[in-house]
């Protein structure tokens, strides 16, 4: 399994995953799962790729005249078992933040549905002083060392914010269930260290 950032040439097979994966998720009916985008020049698409199938897909966008970007499309194939999906998506999360570091992005946004969200943190694990579930440690553990983990704001269905950024992360419609948005942003020892020269500007 290998993880590589798509290009134009992965786009048939991009799509044939996505499609399939709707299907089998049953998420034909969620607007978030609505014409899903591919890459363009703001945004870039990740995925785990395994005997020439996609094993997983993530995608993020890179916010305007912003160090950060927004995160989307996380999606594991339903017919994997929960461990090798929790394999395959934590190698190709680590890959997706090693890329937005590597491009001076220190921080990223994006929408969990509420439901999962407050299921998830009845777990055991505790994270920066969540509780989460198994998953949401794995997951977590990704960002803890270098990055915080705030719980931005929460979002009843059927609502827009009046902030222009989170509505932003909304997709700029109200969605027909409450979310959470969740903001990570790096932690300073690692902005004043191995970040500084990818964020300064000028000579």
């Amino acid at each position: 399994m290998k993880c590589v950032k798509l290009t134009f040439e992965h786009k048939e097979m991009f799509y044939k995953f996505i499609n399939t994966q709707i299907e089998l998720h049953s998420l034909q009916k969620d607007p978030q799962w609505q014409n899903v985008k591919y890459i363009a020049d703001d945004r870039n698409v990740y995925a785990s790729i395994h005997d020439d199938e996609i094993q997983a897909v993530i995608a993020n966008n890179n916010l305007p005249n912003m160090p950060w970007t927004t995160t989307d499309t996380l999606l594991a194939r339903r017919d994997q078992s929960h461990f090798t999906n929790i394999k395959n998506i934590s190698k190709l999360v680590k890959f997706q933040i090693d890329d937005c570091e590597e491009r001076g992005k220190w921080g990223a946004f994006w929408i969990r549905k509420f439901d999962i969200d407050n299921v998830s943190k009845k777990g055991s694990n505790q994270l920066q002083g969540q509780n989460v579930s198994k998953f949401g440690d794995k997951m977590g553990k990704l960002y803890d060392e270098k990055y915080n983990i705030t719980d931005a704001a929460y979002v009843k269905a059927g609502h827009m914010t009046g902030n222009k950024l989170y509505d932003h992360c909304l997709g700029g419609k109200p969605l027909p269930y409450d979310v959470t948005i969740r903001f990570v942003s790096m932690k300073f020892h690692y902005m004043n260290t191995f970040m500084r020269d990818k964020v300064t500007y000028g000579s």
